[in-house]
């Protein structure tokens, strides 16, 4: 993905990103259980979910790239509060499931 970021733009590649991720969470909503298709149940769910995995970790790496680029000022802010607000969420389910 980043052949695509470089070529036509951060944008349009975080834009594919979340159109990967949406695709993939739409079919896994769709997706019939093992009773009706047997194991191509299992098989699907698991290619959409490493798809979903794919398009969430290049839009992570793509919005900070994207911020540090556009921004004038604080680059180095900008570029770690993707991180900083993604380790908070993860905190905050940590403390919900404890």
């Amino acid at each position: 993905m980043g052949y695509i970021g470089d070529k036509y733009g951060r944008k349009q590649m975080l834009l594919l990103a979340s159109i990967i991720m949406i695709s993939c969470t739409f079919l896994i909503g769709l997706l019939p259980d093992f009773h009706t298709i047997g194991l191509l149940a299992p098989v699907l769910l698991i290619t959409s979910r490493i798809l979903e995995g794919v398009g969430i970790s290049v839009e992570f790496t793509g919005v900070t790239t994207y911020q540090v680029e556009r921004s004038s000022d604080k680059k180095n802010i900008l570029g770690s509060l993707v991180k900083c607000t993604t380790f908070i969420g993860v905190f905050y389910l940590l403390l919900l499931f404890l």
